[in-house]
């Protein structure tokens, strides 16, 4: 994937870009945040994006301000199983948001 192969990709990154593929949502040109930095997640995502020639910053848990990278991102995608790590605050007017995370807390299932 990192010299624009796109044959083999892991179906999470691969769902993600073809909901904004459907959404007719171009990359090009967009800053991207990933809150995630897996090797089946976040990593093979922040490629695709680069493919496409966005400007992509990734972010984790340990990120000591999340919210002041999110705040810049056009494309937010989240993909972390930590409750409300993200917050209607830390999201821009207009921003496109897509949380693949998921979570089983002791009061059901919580996403974002």
């Amino acid at each position: 994937m990192f010299l624009g192969d796109e044959r083999l990709i892991p179906c999470t990154p691969l769902a993600i870009m073809t909901i904004l593929d459907y959404e007719k949502m171009r990359c090009q040109g967009k800053d991207v945040l990933i809150v995630n930095h897996s090797n089946v997640v976040g990593k093979p995502l922040a490629a695709l994006f680069l493919n496409r020639n966005a400007t992509v910053a990734v972010c984790h848990v340990f990120t000591k301000d999340i919210k002041k990278y999110s705040l810049n991102a056009d494309i937010l995608v989240t993909a972390v199983g930590k409750p409300k790590l993200i917050t209607r605050d830390h999201i821009k007017e207009n921003a496109v948001v897509i949380d693949v995370g998921i979570t089983e807390t002791p009061n059901g299932v919580c996403v974002m």
